[in-house]
């Protein structure tokens, strides 16, 4: 049976292109002061001071099987960010968990200790904790969407384009990736003709190292959907490596959506949350999966 609590997040939506997206979504609406948060602080998923993530749950009973869990990655030049940033949790904590959904904010190695391939390990170490987790939680591990901004979103895109990368870590399939801001899906075209300090800090003067930690290039089969999340006025130009990643992704028959929107990097990760058509869009394309999942349908 489809979670109540999903039904009441997301009445209704409608997915009409990857240029064009709308929904039609609505927030519960709760009557007087909403429930609190209860916070899991510094979870640990490996022995690095590095490796860990906040959990944030709903305080209410858990009355469902299928609960969902959003697992956000940070952005910061594969260097800086953290776990608390406020441009990465707030809004998405005041909209999404008082209507039961599990929210995690994961850290991971910088790269003075490990780099990009690496990093993206982390990730899936730490969503592979998540989802042995689920079921204590009223989900289910299948309901897990991995979530990433800038180089955050580039290690969830690298995950997305090769799951057996996360396999590998312990991690199972999961419902979804949102990549906001997805930089670096083109590795050795970005590499080779604009990268920046940061950039050649994190992927070095290896062609062979860029070509095996390249999304586009190290793309496998796979039934995990995509949504790619892109500014019309941010340089380097991340809608046309999205377009690119899509078309050659439909080569193995693989769901991937675009979202397209005049907002800056930092706009399109902090006003996710908010109520706004873009917020709503996102989470018509998580609706959708949410209600294909046959573990939904029991």
């Amino acid at each position: 049976m489809l979670s109540k609590i999903i039904r009441r997040l997301l009445l209704a939506t409608t997915l009409v292109s990857s240029v064009q997206l709308q929904a039609q979504i609505a927030p519960q609406t709760i009557n007087g002061p909403k429930p609190p948060i209860f916070l899991l602080e510094d979870q640990a998923y490996g022995v690095h001071e590095k490796q860990k993530m906040d959990i944030y749950l709903p305080s209410f009973p858990i009355n469902t099987k299928n609960r969902p869990a959003i697992l956000m990655v940070h952005g910061g030049a594969w260097t800086l960010g953290d776990k608390t940033d406020a441009i990465s949790i707030s809004n998405k904590l005041t909209r999404w968990v008082p209507n039961g959904i599990i929210f995690a904010s994961t850290n991971y190695r910088s790269i003075l200790n490990a780099k990009p391939n690496r990093q993206a390990r982390d990730v899936a170490k730490a969503m592979a904790l998540i989802q042995r987790k689920m079921k204590a939680w009223g989900g289910d591990p299948s309901n897990v969407i991995l979530m990433g901004h800038s180089s955050g979103a580039y290690l969830a895109s690298l995950l997305a384009a090769n799951p057996g990368i996360a396999y590998e870590e312990g991690a199972k399939p999961w419902l979804a990736t949102i990549a906001v801001n997805p930089i670096a899906l083109d590795t050795i075209d970005l590499m080779e003709n604009d990268s920046n300090y940061a950039e050649r800090d994190a992927f070095g003067r290896d062609h062979n190292y860029w070509a095996s930690v390249s999304p586009l290039h190290i793309l496998q089969e796979s039934s995990t959907p995509v949504l790619f999340v892109c500014s019309t006025t941010e340089s380097p130009d991340n809608c046309a490596s999205s377009e690119t990643f899509k078309l050659k992704a439909n080569e193995y028959a693989r769901t991937t959506e675009i979202i397209k929107v005049a907002l800056d990097e930092s706009d399109m990760i902090d006003s996710l949350g908010l109520s706004s058509q873009y917020t709503n869009v996102v989470e018509g394309f998580i609706y959708d999966l949410f209600k294909k999942n046959p573990v939904n349908q029991k």
